[in-house]
């Protein structure tokens, strides 16, 4: 008899560690998955950063022209950004669309002050010359995406020729 019971109590021993043994592994299971889908979700912000990278450059260089005022970023000139008149133009795209989007875009295009002040206390950016604007990216999951991973992504650029 004592050692049927004997042999219970090892059984009941056996499954209770086993049983922790499989919560653990699937404890580490969900947090690898979290951590590779918040990886991955982090990697495709990266790349919409550096689309709208190459968008804000390609914009910039597009609409500066001597001759040709009517080439605009979001209605305003090439020369309103260079010149102090306007401080801050923004831009906004939803990626892959805008019904139903993963990623917002924003790209905020500021003009920075003449060469002799040195810097600019409202916008905190160092001074450059006339031809050339600093771009603030950012780029931030929306809807569904938000609640899976929630990733912001803020960087300045400067263009310039």
């Amino acid at each position: 008899m004592k050692k049927q019971a004997f042999s219970m109590i090892t059984a009941i021993i056996f499954i209770i560690i086993v049983g922790v043994i499989c919560v653990m592994t699937v404890k580490t299971s969900q947090s690898t998955v979290s951590f590779a889908t918040r990886s991955y979700i982090k990697e495709q912000a990266e790349m919409v950063y550096e689309g709208a990278k190459t968008l804000a450059t390609v914009r910039v260089l597009q609409s500066k022209s001597d001759t040709d005022s009517d080439k605009r970023i979001n209605g305003a000139t090439y020369k309103n950004i260079l010149g102090l008149n306007i401080s801050n133009i923004d831009e906004t795209y939803y990626f892959p669309d805008e019904k139903n989007p993963q990623f917002e875009v924003v790209i905020r295009y500021m003009s920075t002050p003449a060469p002799s002040s040195g810097w600019n206390k409202t916008d905190k950016l160092l001074a450059f010359d006339i031809d050339t604007v600093v771009a603030r990216i950012s780029v931030e999951t929306t809807g569904i995406l938000k609640e899976v991973a929630d990733i912001r992504i803020v960087r300045d650029f400067v263009i310039s020729n």
